[in-house]
């Protein structure tokens, strides 16, 4: 992956509450029981999810992080899915305990591929020039 970009752009941001990654704003939550993350309407009643930064490379301020950490002992629905499961903790500090943060997702698209191929015919985000990190990588890829 390539840091050097990344870094540079991060210096130029606000550095508190503060998520920066190729946000999700609008998942929705699958219903199929054969799905791997599966979620009947009891364990979670909305039809999509809180935004949540895919795991590839996402950025959190330490103060969010020291917030996340501070509010590890509450109960928080279960959600399968790292990168969902974040998304939820982060809605809990804005909707129980009234904090603000600031998702960004400026150059996002350019910056993240969700599969390893230059292919564009049928993919959802490819590679492209100024891609710094892929998400789906397997050691076959």
């Amino acid at each position: 992956w390539r840091p050097e970009g990344l870094l540079r752009m991060l210096g130029r941001r606000v550095p508190f509450r503060y998520v920066w990654g190729f946000l999700d704003l609008g998942s929705p939550v699958p219903r199929e029981e054969r799905d791997a993350f599966f979620h009947s309407v009891e364990d979670w009643p909305d039809d999509i999810f809180p935004p949540y930064a895919r795991g590839v490379l996402r950025v959190l301020s330490m103060d969010v992080v020291a917030l996340v950490v501070g509010a590890s002992g509450r109960a928080v629905p279960a959600i399968t899915g790292d990168d969902p499961s974040l998304g939820m903790h982060l809605r809990q500090l804005v909707m129980l305990d009234g904090h603000f943060l600031q998702l960004d997702d400026r150059g996002a698209m350019s910056r993240f591929a969700m599969e390893p191929t230059c292919h564009t015919e049928g993919v959802y985000c490819p590679l492209k020039p100024t891609t710094w990190a892929v998400h789906h990588v397997s050691a076959e890829a």
